[in-house]
C-alpha cells in the first residue's frame, strides 16, 4: 500500500462582495457541505487518524471563497481508504472508486479474495470497509462478474465493477472510521442500503457503489449484508435469514444513532431488505419509545412484506424517520418469487396496500421503470429511482415537489405515480449533487457560487473556469430545483 499522502489545500481567490451576497457567500464559505478542489481526488490517509473537524469562525472581508471543482457527469467523493491507483495514475483512469463501510452477519467463507471473503452462511456481526471501482460508462449488466466470461483472466477495473479491498474492523475502528470519513469529506450525513432476496456480499457492494456513485453521494455510503445465499432458488432460506438478521440490524441501527455524533442517517432497502427494515425500525420503535425523527429518508424500494403487516407497522416506523417513502413496482423481480413462495398474499412493494393514513409515508408507483428500480443505468438521461432518492436526501420535499411525479387519482390510499415527463436526469442528478454538497436551497446561494467562481474565471484560475462553465451548463436545471 502507498504511504499516505498530503491532501492538496482548496483554491482560494479573493472577491469582494457587496451586500447580500456577501452573506450568502460567506454561508458557502463557511458551510460544512464545502469540498474539496479535485472531487475525484484520492487519498491514502486512513479514515481512523483523519483530523477532526473544527467549527469556522465568521468569514472576513474580502471573503476568501472556495471555488467549487467541475462537476463530471456523474460526482464522486473522494475515498479516505486505501486505492488500487498509483497516485499519478488517479485522474487519469478509466474507472472511479468509491470507498464504502459495512455492517454484516454473513460467516466469513474462508477465500481471501474481497469479493467472496463472505459467503452465504449465517455468523455474527462484522464491520468493515470495502472499495469499489467503477468502470465509467459501464453497461449495468456484462461489468457485474467478470469471471463469467472472462475465463481466468483478472479482473480489470477500466471495463469490470471489482472489489478492489477489504478491511475488516473492529467496532471502535469502524465507528471512528465513519465519523472520520464524514469530517474528511466535510458531508457527514450516512446512506445505509439493505439488499434483497438473491443477493451475495460482493452484489451488496456493487449495488451501494452504483447508488452513491449515480447520486453524487458526497457522504458515508454504506450496506447491511444480511446471509442471502445469493441464488434464484433460494427464497425459502433468504426469508428466513432476512428474519433473523433483522435482530442484529436494530443493533446495529441503535449503535449508528448513538455512535454517529447527529450525522444524518438515510435508510434504503429493497425487496425483501424492506422486510428486514420494516421488522427492526419496529423494534426500535418498541425499544425506544421516546424516539422521533432519529432518521432521516426512509425508502423502501418495493419490499417484500405483507401488505397487512405493513399496514401494522407504518406508523411506528413513520414515528422514527423525517419521511417515509414506499416505492411499489409491479413488475420488481422478486415480488414474481414472493407470489409463488407465499401463496398470492399482497405485498406492499407491489401496491397491494391501501389500508395505511396518508400522513404515514408517501406511495408512489415506480413501475414505469421496470423490474429494478434502483438498478444503474449506462445512460445517464435514463430514468432510475436514484434520482429521486438524490432529491429527498438534498431536501425534504413532498412528492407534489418533486420531478415525474403524477398526482394520485381516486380512492384515498391510492399511489402518486413516477413517470419522468418532465425530468432530464442527466442534468437532475449533477445539479442535485451540486446543490445538497453546498447546502443550497434559494436562488441567492447559487446566485453567489456563480459571483466566486465568476470571479475566479476572470483571474484566469482554471477550476474557477471550469466551475463557471458547469453552472452555466446546469442553470436551467438549478433554476428549477430552487423554486419548486
Amino acid at each position: 500500500n502507498a504511504a499516505p499522502a498530503a491532501a492538496e489545500p482548496a483554491r482560494e481567490i479573493e472577491v469582494v462582495p457587496a451586500g447580500k451576497a456577501a452573506a450568502a457567500i460567506a454561508a458557502l464559505t463557511t458551510s460544512r457541505h464545502a469540498v474539496p478542489t479535485s472531487v475525484a481526488s484520492v487519498s491514502f490517509a486512513a479514515p481512523e487518524t483523519a483530523a477532526p473537524s473544527t467549527a469556522p469562525g465568521p468569514a472576513p472581508a474580502p471573503a476568501a471563497v472556495r471555488i467549487p471543482a467541475p462537476l463530471p457527469d456523474r460526482v464522486l467523493a473522494p475515498p479516505t481508504g486505501r486505492s488500487i491507483l498509483r497516485p499519478e495514475d488517479a485522474a487519469e483512469a478509466d474507472f472511479a472508486e468509491v470507498e464504502l463501510y459495512y455492517g454484516t452477519d454473513r460467516a466469513p467463507s474462508g477465500q481471501l479474495r474481497p469479493a467472496t471473503f463472505y459467503g452465504g452462511a449465517r455468523g455474527e456481526m462484522d464491520y468493515g470497509r470495502v472499495t469499489v471501482a467503477l468502470p465509467r460508462g459501464a453497461r449495468p449488466d456484462g461489468a457485474e462478474m467478470p469471471a463469467l466470461y472472462t475465463f481466468g483472466w483478472p479482473e480489470n477495473p477500466d471495463h469490470h465493477v471489482v472489489i478492489a479491498d477489504l478491511d475488516r474492523l473492529a467496532p471502535e475502528a469502524f465507528f471512528a472510521g465513519l465519523r472520520a470519513r464524514g469530517a474528511a469529506t466535510g458531508d457527514d450525513a450516512i446512506l445505509l442500503y439493505v439488499h434483497g432476496y438473491d443477493t451475495s456480499f460482493a452484489e451488496a457492494a456493487r449495488r451501494t457503489a452504483w447508488m452513491a456513485y449515480d447520486a453524487g453521494f458526497s457522504g458515508v455510503p454504506m450496506f447491511f449484508s444480511w446471509p442471502s445465499v445469493g441464488a434464484p432458488n433460494g427464497y425459502v432460506a433468504d426469508a428466513a435469514a432476512a428474519q433473523v438478521s433483522a435482530r442484529r440490524l436494530v443493533g446495529f441501527l441503535e449503535d449508528l444513532v448513538a455512535r454517529s455524533e447527529g450525522a444524518p442517517i438515510h435508510l434504503v432497502a429493497q425487496a425483501m431488505g424492506g422486510r428486514a427494515l420494516a421488522q427492526a425500525l419496529e423494534l426500535y420503535a418498541a425499544a425506544h419509545p421516546e424516539a422521533e425523527a432519529v432518521f432521516g429518508q426512509v425508502i423502501l424500494a418495493a419490499p417484500d412484506v405483507d401488505a397487512d403487516l405493513f399496514a401494522l407497522q407504518a406508523h411506528a416506523i413513520r414515528r422514527l424517520a423525517t419521511r417515509v417513502t414506499l416505492y411499489t413496482n409491479s413488475a420488481e423481480a422478486g415480488l414474481a418469487a414472493a407470489g409463488v413462495f407465499q401463496g398470492g398474499v399482497p405485498r406492499a412493494g407491489a401496491g397491494g396496500i391501501a389500508a395505511v393514513s396518508e400522513a404515514d409515508f408517501d406511495m408512489i408507483d415506480m413501475s414505469a421503470l421496470g423490474e429494478d428500480l434502483l438498478a444503474h443505468r449506462a445512460n445517464a438521461a435514463e430514468p432510475t429511482a436514484v434520482a429521486d432518492i438524490a432529491w429527498l436526501m438534498w431536501r425534504d420535499a413532498g412528492p407534489g415537489r418533486r420531478c415525474g411525479m403524477s398526482a394520485p387519482t381516486g380512492d384515498a390510499g391510492a399511489a402518486w405515480r413516477y413517470g419522468a415527463l418532465d425530468c432530464d436526469t442527466g442534468q437532475l442528478l449533477p445539479a442535485l449533487a451540486l446543490l445538497r454538497r453546498y447546502g443550497a436551497e434559494a436562488p441567492a446561494h447559487v446566485a453567489a457560487l456563480r459571483a466566486a467562481s465568476g470571479a475566479g474565471a476572470a483571474a484566469a484560475d482554471e477550476t474557477a473556469s471550469e466551475a463557471t462553465a458547469e453552472l452555466d451548463r446546469l442553470a436551467a436545471t438549478l433554476d428549477e430545483l430552487l423554486t419548486r
